[in-house]
């Protein structure tokens, strides 16, 4: 399974599923949905790592709250700035891939992949890629997943309002269209996204590949 992007809200507010799968624990997300990973980005606020070197943790915050990303042994390394030798410090942005944990009532992550972001702007695309993501599963309990399924044509109205206009944000391109199709263009996004013909700009917007 793919990891899920989430706020880290989502995170403290979920809960573990009372059931394993085999060595696998899934988590609930609030909004709906069991994930066995999570992918978070946010900003190093703090950071620490032990004298021998066998744990090392940063504290990642990301507007909606702050989580611990903590690893041991050979992860450690995954945490460290290959240009210090050191935690990320301050002020990083980091993309983390992780399985959620809890010890001793404290909720963190364990990462599985750690990447350094330069462009602080990718922020703002994550936090738009999320709450498109949580409009969709909004709009499929409402029952629209099942009644309107897919749509060529309002596919292919992006595609060519895209090429004709340039970078759009969501709300431009749903404008175009009736409140009617709203469910419709938030999938089509999602499976052109998918299908890379698409892609979010450093400004969250839409652009054709």
């Amino acid at each position: 399974m793919p990891a899920a992007k989430v706020w880290i809200r989502e995170i403290l507010e979920g809960r573990f599923e009372d059931v394993s799968v085999g060595t696998v624990r899934y988590f609930r997300l609030p909004a709906g949905g069991s994930v066995v990973s999570v992918r978070v980005m946010g900003v190093v606020v703090d950071s620490y790592m032990s004298t021998d070197a066998g744990h090392a943790r940063v504290v990642l915050e990301d507007g909606t709250g702050s989580i611990s990303i903590r690893a041991w042994d050979q992860d450690v390394e995954m945490l460290v700035d290959p240009e210090t030798g050191s935690p990320y410090s301050r002020g990083t942005v980091l993309d983390v891939v992780g399985r959620v944990r809890e010890w001793k009532g404290e909720r963190y992550v364990v990462p599985q992949l750690t990447v350094r972001v330069e462009d602080p702007n990718w922020i703002l695309v994550r936090a738009l890629e999320i709450l498109r993501e949580r409009m969709r599963i909004a709009a499929a309990s409402a029952g629209e997943e099942g009644a309107e399924g897919e749509h060529p044509d309002v596919r292919e109205a992006i595609l060519k309002l895209l090429g004709g206009r340039g970078p759009l944000s969501e709300e431009q391109i749903v404008a175009e269209f009736s409140g009617s199709q709203r469910g419709a263009v938030l999938r089509a996004l999602d499976r052109l996204m998918e299908e890379g013909l698409i892609y979010l700009d450093e400004r969250g917007r839409y652009v054709v590949a």
